[in-house]
């Protein structure tokens, strides 16, 4: 509210205020087009998050409160989406939060476990001990879209495929082969590599090994058994191509020698 201005209705809680809000922004949505709104969202978020990042780093913010700074932003853009589609924000939330939940766990540096732990319990998903980050990448040909086919997959996973690094996330399991027949399932057409389990803390190291994978699957140097890589039959060829410049310098050592 503006100095000056009091004409508030009195004795307003916070919570009726924010259903007010909410139903003023319906209001200002109905009769758009999705798409432009769409667009709008996303260049208002892009925009609000410059000032943001540029305030914290003036202020020297901690990087934990920028990052609940980020999620507050992509959740409010997730709801105002929601409301373009009619959808109310309960229908948005749980995705929202979900997404904003994989962001967090794959954030280097990694977010406090307090955030953490507020944020799965936010989106309604039991943090395990390990899991499998799965890598996902889109096939040359075909119209498959990534989002159709991820709202098929079970609730124990959780879903980014709006990031620059689309990725499953699920508790680690002994039961691989069931979740290769669910990713084959669900995104046919594209391939998917299961990263090695790893510790909370670690998801992005397993997301490292599993967009490795991807990349010797599609020189053909690993096999994709029905287009799903599982990156723990394989660990010596991910190892020995973790640098390549090394393998082509002994490899021409090793041809030097035997001309010799």
């Amino acid at each position: 509210m503006l100095p000056g201005h009091h004409d508030e209705p009195r004795g307003l809680a916070g919570e009726d205020w924010s259903a007010v809000f909410r139903a003023r922004r319906r209001e200002l949505v109905k009769g758009c087009r999705p798409e432009l709104l769409g667009w709008a969202y996303r260049i208002g978020g892009q925009v609000a998050w410059r000032h943001a990042s540029h305030f914290a780093r003036t202020r020297r913010i901690p990087a934990a409160a920028v990052a609940r700074g980020a999620e507050v932003i992509f959740a409010y853009l997730g709801e105002l989406s929601g409301l373009a589609d009619g959808a109310g924000p309960q229908a948005m939330s749980t995705p929202a939060a979900r997404r904003r939940l994989v962001r967090l766990i794959m954030a280097d540096p990694a977010p406090a476990p307090g955030q953490l732990v507020e944020a799965a319990r936010e989106a309604g998903w039991p943090v395990p001990a390990t899991l499998r980050v799965i890598a996902l990448r889109r096939p040359d040909r075909g119209d498959r879209d990534l989002a159709q086919g991820a709202a098929g997959l079970p609730r124990d996973y959780l879903v980014d495929t709006e990031g620059v690094e689309p990725c499953l996330l699920v508790a680690d399991t002994a039961d691989l082969a069931g979740i290769a027949a669910t990713l084959r399932a669900a995104l046919p057409g594209w391939t998917a590599a299961i990263g090695p389990a790893a510790a909370l803390g670690e998801a992005r190291s397993s997301l490292r090994v599993a967009h490795r994978a991807l990349d010797l699957a599609e020189r053909e140097l690993i096999p994709s058994d029905g287009g799903v890589v599982d990156c723990g039959e394989h660990r010596l060829t991910l190892a020995l191509f973790a640098d390549e410049y090394l393998i082509a310098e002994l490899a021409e050592r090793r041809l030097a020698r035997c001309a010799t």
